[in-house]
């Protein structure tokens, strides 16, 4: 929650342009989140059978530990601004990013009491958000759909 609010509060444009990927292409995320998150993995225990690549394969992981909680804020933030146009509210980007991803918190904690089925649940919702993250580099660029 916390590093979802300092996002929204600290880079708002980026924080917005991620979720709105989110919202407008939700397949698109998914499935590059899923590609990054079945590749990334292999990548990095390849990395790791050579001796010189070992503290690259480090920071390696903390930038996808950091990829996927900045995924998982976007998730909640698009949840947030989801549920706040349902009751007709619009939040603060930084308070519905925070009251977000408190939410898909306490739904990831419940997905994995459901056992096998609430994981890969899990999974897919946090390959959307890390899809959103990567399809906009960061928030760099605004995600544009293809023609055609």
């Amino acid at each position: 929650g916390g590093l979802a609010w300092l996002a929204a509060r600290f880079t708002s444009r980026n924080y917005a342009r991620m979720t709105a990927a989110l919202s407008e292409a939700p397949v698109v995320c998914a499935a590059l989140g899923g590609l990054v998150l079945i590749v990334a993995p292999a990548l990095f225990v390849t990395m790791a059978f050579t001796l010189i690549l070992i503290p690259l394969v480090v920071v390696g992981l903390l930038a996808s530990i950091f990829v996927a909680a900045l995924g998982l804020g976007v998730l909640g933030g698009a949840a947030a601004a989801l549920i706040g146009r349902g009751f007709r509210r619009d939040f603060s980007s930084p308070a519905s990013a925070f009251i977000g991803t408190a939410m898909v918190g306490l739904l990831a904690y419940a997905l994995t009491d459901a056992g096998l089925p609430g994981t890969i649940l899990l999974l897919v919702l946090l390959a959307c958000g890390v899809g959103a993250v990567l399809l906009t580099r960061f928030g760099w660029i605004a995600y544009q759909r293809p023609l055609g």
